[in-house]
């Protein structure tokens, strides 16, 4: 979000502070009560804010086995049916078999909470595409 004010309005010559619009018309401006000058400098700010997110992704693989022994995701992860991005911590450990997962809305609610056996997680995400059969 990028946004603009302008602060002040002051004779170029003198530097003194004058009480004028911005967008006065030139045929329109007054000369500086201090020096006469018609000359103007015009104050703007700017202002923007950048806000950077990051999500990290994980495995823990072993040798000869085909899927990660643990794997997870933390971080922020863009929803796209509500067009927002959330907290996530998911953890699939399928080594001690559990399976959590916390979602939060940037207010701090919390849209889903699971910590459950691995082996009993169906319906959602990658369990539900191996579940259609």
């Amino acid at each position: 979000m990028v946004s603009s004010t302008f602060s002040d309005v002051e004779c170029s010559d003198c530097g003194r502070a004058l009480h004028q619009a911005p967008d006065t018309p030139l045929d329109d401006v007054r000369p500086c009560a201090g020096c006469g000058s018609k000359a103007r400098t015009f104050r703007v700010e700017f202002r923007n804010e950048i806000v950077l997110r990051s999500l990290i992704v994980w495995k823990q693989k072993r040798p000869g086995e085909k899927k990660p022994i643990v794997e997870g995701k933390r971080g922020a992860d863009w929803n796209h049916d509500v067009g927002e991005f959330r907290e996530i911590e998911q953890v699939a450990d399928r080594q001690n078999n559990r399976y959590s997962k916390k979602v939060t809305r940037p207010n701090g609610e919390i849209v889903r909470e699971v910590d459950e056996p691995l082996s009993e997680h169906r319906g959602r995400g990658s369990a539900r595409r191996a579940n259609k059969s």
